[in-house]
Order: C-alpha cells, then structure tokens, then sequence
C-alpha cells in the first residue's frame, strides 16, 4: 500500500512539474504572439501618425505676397503656412568647404503651431535670430553636421536667377554671413531619399536648412527665391473649387494653386515599406501562436 501511495505521489508531482512547464510555455509564446500584433498595429500606423502629427497640407499657392494674409483668412482654411525656398547654401560647414546645391535653404516666414517636427537633437531656432537655423535629419547627414556646427552661407542674387534655373553653372555672389545650427529636426521628407532630384541646379536631395523669419527679413531682397503658402481646408477636397475660386478673385488669373505635399508623398513611398515590415510580424504572430496550439494540445 505505502508503495502504491508513494507512485500516486510521485506521479502528482510529475504532472504539476509538466503543468507548470506546460504553463510557462504558454505565457511566453502568448506574449511572443500579443507583442507581434502590436507591433504589426503599431508599425502600420507609424507614417498615418508621423503625417497627422507634422500637419498636412492639401497644396500650395504661387501668388503675389502682398495676398497671402488675405488668403489666410478665407472661409474654410483651417491653416496656413508662408516660407520662401532660397537660393542659398553653405559653402563651408566648420571650416570644411562643401559644394554648392547640397542642400536646400527654407525660410519660414509664418508657420501655424499645426506644423511641427521631431526634434531629434537641440531645440528649434528663435525666428528673431537671423544667425540661427535648424537642419532635417537628411541635410545634417549630407552635410555632416550637427548642433553647433557654424555654416558659412552664400546665394545666388536675383539677377542670377534665369542663369541657375537654365542649368548654368555660376557662383553664388551674395554673402550671407555664418549661422549656427540650433537643431536637427525630423520630419516626413526624412524617410525617404529623393532619387529624382535635380543636381544641375540648386538642390540635389530632400535636405533642408531651415532658417527663420529674420533671416528672411535681412536677405530675402537680395537672394533669388520662391515664395508660396501652403494650406489646408477645413473640409478637405471638398472645398478646393471655393478656395480655388477665392484665390483667383482675391490675387488675379495669374495665381496659381498646386495640390500636393511633399510629406504625403514620401509618407506613401515609406508606408509601403513599413506595411510589409507589419505583415511580416502578423505572420510571424500568426506562426507562433499555430505552434502554441500544437505544443498545448499535444501536452494535453
């Protein structure tokens, strides 16, 4: 009898030894498995987010400035935003000397707290500070820069204009002091490389050197430049034909409205990569929790 009672025991203790390794097994491959799908959740929403977080915009007009702060209080807008794509660059970064068209030199002259950016390092430039910029995660790699880096900057005068847009290779001739990088900052344009760029010009990737409001202010009269606003609507597509209209009556015929935006259109190009990365770990949850099922059930 005491034999038979101590193989009861001994058989008891086997099962609540496999039990308990029965148990383990499962929360860990559960926790494989719930870990997966929300990454897959996670990592297919991350450009939505990214787009929605920097602020959107459905286009751009190319009008007179004098009209922009008119624009801006149309029915229907829901934001706006003014900056000026300068012909200007560094030419040397820290003392290195760089090429011309490396980057791309963008002045805010009004942005809406709707757009903002990562900040990877440092902080965002004082838009009363013409000495102080801000650089993409793109443009600080091109350039290899960082925060505190001083760039020696030069543009090409409005007189130079025709010649830089016909492919004529000319030095800048209008010298723009130095500035120092206060921060480097991510934004959608970083998530992807700009292949089609045109080097024989001025900009040669998706790089920026953001500048400020006061640097607009002292050089923007004799930089070549394009000046434009962004915008977005309250109602979305619906409510281009109004705007459209309002655009023309307020700055004439010669006005011109783009639809786009560089941050969608690389946020499409990345979102395709990033929803193949979330369907490879939807299969990979899907494979894990097959095999917590076959090692469950052969233990039962």
């Amino acid at each position: 009898m005491r034999t038979v009672w101590l193989c009861v025991r001994a058989g008891l203790r086997q099962d609540w030894r496999g039990l308990a390794l029965l148990t383990l097994i499962t929360a860990v491959m559960g926790a494989v498995v719930l870990t997966a799908l929300a990454g897959a959740h996670r990592t297919d929403r991350a450009v939505a987010q990214f787009l929605q977080y920097a602020g959107p915009f459905q286009g751009q007009v190319a009008a007179d400035p004098a009209t922009f702060g008119k624009i801006a209080t149309l029915p229907g807008v829901a934001y706006t935003e003014v900056g000026a794509r300068m012909l200007a660059g560094p030419v040397s970064i820290d003392g290195r000397p760089t090429a011309p068209g490396q980057v791309s030199t963008l002045a805010f002259v009004d942005r809406p707290p709707q757009v903002r950016a990562i900040v990877l390092a440092g902080r965002y430039p004082v838009q009363s500070r013409a000495d102080e910029v801000a650089l993409t995660e793109s443009a600080a790699q091109d350039l290899h820069a960082h925060v505190g880096s001083v760039l020696v900057m030069r543009g090409y005068s409005p007189s130079q204009l025709q010649q830089v847009l016909n492919g004529t290779k000319v030095p800048p001739k209008v010298g723009l002091g130095a500035v120092r990088v206060t921060g480097i900052i991510r934004i959608p344009t970083d998530l992807t490389e700009n292949f089609a760029a045109d080097a024989d010009v001025n900009y040669a990737g998706q790089g920026d050197i953001l500048a400020t409001a006061a640097f607009y202010g002292k050089y923007g009269a004799s930089v070549a430049n394009f000046t434009g606003m962004s915008f977005q609507l309250t109602r979305g597509a619906a409510g281009l034909p109004a705007f459209q209209a309002q655009v023309r009556r307020l700055a004439g015929n010669n006005a011109q409205l783009e639809l786009g935006d560089d941050n969608a259109t690389s946020g499409a190009f990345a979102q395709r990569g990033t929803t193949l990365e979330a369907l490879a770990l939807l299969v990979f949850a899907i494979i894990v929790a097959l095999a917590l099922l076959v090692v469950v059930g052969q233990s039962l």
